[in-house]
């Protein structure tokens, strides 16, 4: 039984709030083991994401008179089957996100039409975690000179994440930034209504987040942090051997946060840590923290999908995570990937709570402070 089951469970059966917590408190503590090295407690499942790192190159797809959808993260056959190549993928079992496997497209009139161009897939411009390990996962191929790529004339075509209208002119922030350092940001065409394309290649994913990586996508984000570090302002070993903290307290309070998180900040920033706001950094300062920093530490999240633009060969990860064993293991999967992929000495530590009468984002979790400290101070 998992710890949501649990939680349910206990509030179908205690009336008063004061017994919700304290039997949850009493259940619960017997699943909650504090802590899990990737390199010690996770022997075997060390070998099981090295599988997941595949050397080999992804391959490339020419598809004929097919349809890019701006609704949808596919592209169809005119037939209306989406074409497995262009789907947007996750999770062990294949998940695939938002895209239906048929879809009656509407053509009618004059569409848009492209003779030939690059599915470049889904451009997440307003999530950083997305945008880093998903909107560059097809760019692989100008690791390899591909020769389609450099055609400067071939659109590169993506669709933007959610269902707004964000035409292309108007995208900003790192994902503008991301697309300009990588040097396509002329040629991407943002699909704003059902496009037929005459040519279409389809590069394939590579990396499917929490399922596996192909190491020519570290290779290529390795490139983009050293071309991101070049333009950087702060000197170079300004966080040099610092201990950091990426702290969640200043994100808003629709976003995931942690209930008692500035207690824990006081207690590091006393043991010399440094407390960062991920989000009030720019993307090269943050590949530079990255890639010069002694040690970072805080709770599992996209912030520490910047790992993969860093120079640094042994980065030093601890990841605040959920108590439970399954959660544990299922939600920190692409992390444990990642980490192998750029070979990162990391730390998993659960001593984050979900409170049972947690409403909102912003109350869903607490943490175990003499866990947390225990784990990241020793």
């Amino acid at each position: 039984m998992s710890k949501r089951q649990i939680t349910r469970w206990i509030g179908g059966h205690c009336e008063s709030a004061y017994s919700k917590i304290i039997l949850s408190r009493l259940v619960l503590q017997f699943i909650n083991p504090p802590i899990f090295s990737r390199n010690v407690e996770l022997i075997g499942h060390r070998d099981v994401c090295r599988c997941r790192v595949n050397e080999s190159l992804p391959e490339i797809s020419i598809e004929n008179d097919c349809v890019v959808s701006n609704t949808s993260n596919a592209v169809y056959s005119m037939k209306g089957q989406a074409i497995e190549s262009s789907l947007l993928v996750r999770g062990q079992l294949g998940r695939k996100i938002n895209a239906r496997a048929h879809n009656d497209l509407c053509l009618e009139g004059k569409p848009k039409v492209i003779n030939k161009a690059i599915y470049g897939g889904v451009l997440f411009a307003n999530h950083h975690g997305h945008l880093i390990t998903e909107s560059t996962a097809r760019l692989w191929p100008m690791m390899v000179h591909h020769s389609t790529f450099e055609i400067p004339d071939i659109p590169i075509l993506f669709r933007i994440a959610g269902r707004g209208k964000l035409p292309t002119k108007k995208l900003a922030g790192n994902a503008k930034h991301l697309l300009e350092v990588i040097g396509i940001w002329e040629r991407v065409h943002i699909v704003e209504e059902p496009t037929l394309v005459k040519e279409l290649i389809i590069p394939h994913a590579a990396n499917s987040n929490a399922q596996g990586v192909h190491l020519i996508f570290g290779e290529l984000l390795k490139w983009v942090g050293k071309q991101l570090l070049q333009q950087c302002e702060i000197k170079s070993t300004y966080w040099h051997q610092k201990r950091v903290y990426l702290s969640r307290s200043n994100l808003s309070s629709k976003l995931r946060k942690l209930g008692n998180e500035k207690k824990l900040e006081r207690i590091l920033k006393e043991n010399g840590f440094n407390i960062v706001h991920p989000q009030e950094l720019s993307l090269k300062e943050q590949v530079n923290m990255f890639s010069q920093a002694r040690e970072i530490v805080g709770p599992l999240g996209s912030a520490f999908h910047t790992m993969l633009f860093s120079q640094n060969n042994k980065m030093n990860l601890k990841y605040l995570v959920h108590d439970s064993p399954l959660l544990k293991f299922s939600s920190s999967r692409t992390y444990q990937i990642f980490d192998e992929l750029c070979n990162a000495d990391s730390a998993y530590i659960g001593c984050l709570d979900r409170h049972p009468l947690g409403l909102t984002k912003s109350q869903q979790f607490v943490i175990d402070l003499d866990r947390a400290a225990r784990g990241i101070l020793g």
